[in-house]
């Protein structure tokens, strides 16, 4: 397999490609990690294209098997990845407005689910209104490096998760057992009245989740998870009023998929003494 930095072409192709077979086929490659699995789910969009020629057969061929050969040769994934990274530090590089944002990603990411153009999309969406900054952990102290003094009107975590804890990095993951001033440190990064987002699976599943956990320490803010799986596509979006909302990828959406989890009200002492009459 030959080094990421031989694979330059491949970023112009996802663009050829989305161009030419339209962002359905860009989705299929972007979804697969696997040279076998880019071809198997580029065949139709192929096969129209080939059809238009005027030798099809011979058309389709050479095409199935220049795919096959390039993604075979060249480190498909890292090159992805590399798009997606450069596109997304550019994005929050130029991005302004009166309320700020924080996106904390894992890089444990075998299958390239937290690597979608579709993210892509959604962070220039949010950089049209906020001030947005990004950083990619791969340990317990890089995370706790991206909890630097400062608030946020969102904190956007995205990492792989299960309905009893959220993984982070190699060794490092927040559940029930991690220390409570880490998920304060965590908490307070949220400004008062802002959103902390976990687009984590299943963050939210259960009576007693991880986000239900991490929901105790957020006074005063609201947390968003997803209840089951979500789509690495279509998994995650902000609807017309800003709302954050998750998507499976088949049936489910919204309200159906989205547990909201609004934080403790500040505690209100009485008084020990009744006003006198």
């Amino acid at each position: 397999m030959t080094s990421p930095l031989n694979s330059s072409w491949i970023p112009h192709a996802l663009d050829l490609v989305e161009s030419v077979a339209g962002s359905t086929a860009l989705d299929v490659l972007e979804t697969a990690t696997d040279d076998r699995l880019v071809c198997l789910g580029m065949s139709a969009p192929l096969a129209v294209l080939s059809y238009l020629t005027p030798h099809p057969v011979a058309t389709f061929a050479l095409a199935s098997f220049a795919l096959w050969y390039g993604t075979r040769v060249y480190d498909y994934s890292s090159a992805k990845r590399q798009l997606i990274e450069k596109k997304l530090e550019q994005i929050a590089a130029a991005s302004s407005g009166p309320a700020k944002a924080l996106i904390i990603q894992s890089a444990q990411d075998e299958m390239g689910a937290l690597s979608m153009r579709t993210h892509v999309e959604k962070v220039r969406e949010l950089a049209k209104t906020h001030k947005i900054e990004r950083v990619v952990v791969h340990n317990g102290r890089e995370f706790l490096a991206a909890l630097k003094p400062g608030q946020f009107d969102i904190v956007w975590l995205r990492a792989h998760g299960h309905p009893d804890r959220i993984e982070i990095g190699s060794g490092f993951e927040l559940a029930k057992h991690t220390e409570r001033s880490l998920l304060q440190s965590l908490a307070n990064k949220v400004k008062h009245g802002g959103k902390l987002i976990l687009e984590c699976c299943s963050a939210g599943g259960g009576e007693k989740s991880i986000a239900d956990h991490i929901g105790t320490f957020c006074w005063e803010r609201t947390v968003y998870a997803p209840i089951t799986k979500i789509s690495g596509i279509l998994g995650f979006e902000f609807d017309r009023w800003g709302y954050p909302q998750f998507n499976d990828g088949f049936l489910r959406k919204g309200k159906n998929v989205t547990r909201v989890i609004d934080g403790p009200e500040p505690r209100r002492f009485l008084s020990l003494y009744a006003p006198r009459a």
